[in-house]
């Protein structure tokens, strides 16, 4: 049993073939899982930054981050690290040892001297999908939702 194509007879197999490839033709668009609405975990650059000049860690004072949380700078390990509390009375951190990335070119002896509202804008929580706490970012000026990961260094 054939099916007549211009001026050749094409038996059941070939159809078969015909039609998968032609199927693959329009699901070659798709690209597979990588167009998932859901955002894919993203990878955390590595910073790069003399921690022992690092104003953050020799100043005293808290700095204000989104939400308001008073985070505490310190080395640990040769990496900035970041403990979160809600308020200055709170003896122990919400959030202790939080890994901190710094957008390249950030000023960070202007940070500690800048006001608390301005500070909040610029410290900015990253967290997960499920909600999990995974870094702090400092951006060189207020929130930008529109800015490279290869801008953090």
């Amino acid at each position: 049993m054939g099916i007549k194509i211009g001026y050749k007879n094409y038996n059941l197999s070939h159809r078969l073939i015909a039609y998968i490839l032609f199927i693959s033709l329009f699901l070659q668009s798709c690209g597979g899982l990588q167009n998932q609405v859901v955002p894919q975990g993203e990878k955390q650059p590595s910073r790069k930054i003399k921690l022992s000049d690092n104003p953050l860690v020799s100043t005293d004072k808290a700095i204000v981050a989104s939400g308001g949380y008073l985070a505490s700078f310190y080395e640990e390990e040769g990496e900035l690290k970041a403990d979160l509390k809600a308020d200055e009375k709170q003896p122990i951190p919400n959030y202790k040892a939080v890994p901190v990335l710094v957008e390249k070119g950030t000023d960070l002896t202007s940070l500690t001297k800048l006001d608390p509202t301005t500070q909040k804008e610029r410290i900015e929580l990253k967290r997960a999908n499920s909600g999990v706490l995974r870094h702090i970012t400092i951006r060189k000026g207020g929130l930008s939702g529109g800015m490279k990961q290869s801008d953090l260094s």
